[in-house]
């Protein structure tokens, strides 16, 4: 599910999709830059495959693992050609320019799908064959066309299309509030996600190995994500980096932070909105720092909890629970103390 959301959900995800499907579509072969740590990158390649089958069931798609420091011209003509090709091949002509100039071979009805390069000199190899076939094939009705896939910075030299795919921290936001809202595994999905995203750090996977831990990631997000450093892998077997402790209390700080100080100056509005009159004949008083505050609009919640605590003032009880609740909250984070979900809910529940 998860996976399906990153690469069928997530804009950015759908419109790199969209832009590799297209250099297949339109005949350009072109390299693909893929970060390291590229999220579900099965799902990726089958997202690829399936709408290429769509766009064109005449030609064939084939993946095909590369062979550190092979020869390309070699290599594809010995793994896509018929023995009689490679056979009439005379070693003393570029690969790339014989091959270019065969139109009654089974390779110019392919898309072939080139995966593991991994340095520099292999992509340059790469290129040199490209420019050599597509060279001597312009007169072909139909030709090869290839997908260079590339993790790593693109050598100085190369000149034939690529397409970049790069994480963006916007994207994996909207992936945990979708996952969130998908698994349904706690009572607070946004507050939910947004730990998940600071947690996580922008790798996707992670995310969705925290957002599994429901109602524990709410409650002690350290021990949650001890409970996926443990026993979660990503989608290739590996194990998550661990991040130090510190790091995710700093981050469940954040995410508090980020979600409840609104509520609460929301809710500090609505209070002085409400009995304005009422806070006005309780002034003057002084605020911890010592300064005289006249005007009720620049109560801040702790002379309001103050206030609304002192006998002979009568406020209702609703409103007096919820400066309290208020008080206690922000005392916390101000602090850097962790904050009871249960307490946590209540503000989001008002906001």
């Amino acid at each position: 599910m998860y996976g399906n959301i990153w690469w069928g959900q997530v804009g950015r995800s759908l419109r790199f999709l969209s832009r590799v499907a297209d250099a297949l579509r339109e005949g350009r072969s072109t390299l693909v830059q893929l970060p390291k740590n590229l999220p579900w990158p099965n799902l990726f390649r089958d997202a690829v495959e399936l709408r290429c089958c769509g766009a064109s069931a005449a030609r064939r798609l084939i993946r095909e693992g590369w062979t550190p420091g092979a020869d390309p011209g070699r290599f594809v003509l010995e793994t896509f050609c018929d023995r009689d090709v490679v056979c009439e091949y005379w070693p003393g002509e570029p690969p790339g320019a014989y091959l270019g100039r065969r139109e009654d071979i089974g390779l110019c009805e392919y898309d072939i799908w080139i995966t593991g390069i991994r340095r520099k000199e292999d992509l340059m190899k790469w290129q040199r064959f490209l420019t050599d076939y597509q060279t001597h094939s312009r007169e072909l009705p139909q030709r090869a066309v290839f997908l260079l896939e590339y993790s790593g910075p693109v050598p100085e030299g190369w000149n034939l299309p690529r397409v970049e795919y790069t994480l963006d921290s916007r994207d994996c936001r909207v992936f945990c509030l979708e996952t969130a809202a998908a698994l349904g595994n706690t009572s607070l999905p946004d507050y939910q996600a947004e730990l998940a995203v600071r947690i996580g750090a922008g790798n996707p996977e992670f995310c969705a190995a925290l957002l599994r831990q429901g109602e524990l990631l709410l409650t002690d997000p350290v021990s949650a994500a001890a409970r996926v450093f443990l026993r979660e892998t990503d989608s290739t077997g590996a194990p998550f980096p661990e991040i130090p402790q510190p790091q995710i209390e700093s981050a469940a700080l954040s995410s508090a932070i980020v979600m409840l100080f609104p509520i609460l100056e929301r809710l500090r509005i609505d209070f002085v909105t409400k009995h304005e009159a009422q806070l006005r004949r309780c002034l003057p008083i002084r605020n911890s720092n010592g300064e005289e505050i006249t005007d009720p609009w620049d109560l801040e919640i702790g002379p309001l909890a103050h206030i609304t605590g002192s006998a002979g003032y009568a406020f209702p009880e609703e409103d007096v629970k919820t400066i309290r609740l208020c008080r206690k909250v922000r005392n916390l984070l101000a602090h850097n103390k962790p904050l009871p979900p249960a307490d946590a809910g209540s503000l989001l529940r008002m906001g």
